[in-house]
Parts: C-alpha cells; structure tokens; sequence
C-alpha cells in the first residue's frame, strides 16, 4: 500500500469512526433528555495520590444522586486502601447509553469528603 493508498483508508476509517460516535451521541442526547441526574449512572475514577507507596486507584459505577456516587467512591477507596481518608485525584463522568460525559468539579466538589 502507497502512501496515498494508506491516507486514504485512514480518512475513510475515520470517517466511519466519526459517523458512528455522532449516532450514538444524538442516541444519548435524546435520552438525556428525560434523565433524572438523581437516578444516573456514573462512574467515579479515584486516582491516588499515594499509588507510588503501593496504594491502589479505585473505579466506581453507581447509579443514583451524584452525591451518593461520590460518597460510595470514597467509601470504596477507604476499604481497598485501609484508609479513613480520601487522598486521590477524582475524575467523575455521567454515563448515558453507550457514551460517557465528563462531570466537571464545580457540579461534585461540594460532596467531596472534607479531611
């Protein structure tokens, strides 16, 4: 395959790519639209700050309110790392369908355990 050969079938995969992310978008767009953000699925990545002495990142799903994500997230992050605090870097997304939105910090921080 030539160099021309080889862009080509990239910009055609890509296309492809990106045809099927806008279908599945316009998919969880419509049923946001009837969501309820106190019974949602997220998911709550909780990177720790102390993975170099050994602790482990925790991933949690939870569907439910925001707030009780967060706090079954660090629930779960206290019990895997034998810690009565929170120590970590929080990445919060809202799963709808079959995509994944970033929630930003000013709509979860306000739940982050204070210690």
């Amino acid at each position: 395959m030539d160099l021309k050969e080889y862009v080509e079938k990239h910009l055609k995969d890509r296309a492809e790519t990106l045809k099927t992310l806008t279908a599945q978008t316009r998919k969880a767009s419509r049923l946001f639209e009837k969501a309820d953000t106190q019974n949602s699925r997220y998911l709550v990545n909780l990177i720790s700050l102390w993975a170099d002495s050994g602790e482990k990142h925790t991933k949690t799903e939870y569907t439910g309110s925001l707030r009780d994500a967060i706090k079954k997230a660090e629930a779960d992050f206290k019990r895997i790392n034998d810690r009565t605090d929170v120590q970590a870097e929080y990445h919060v997304d809202v799963l709808i369908g079959g995509v994944s939105v970033v929630v930003p910090g000013e709509y979860w921080i306000k739940y982050k355990s204070r210690h």
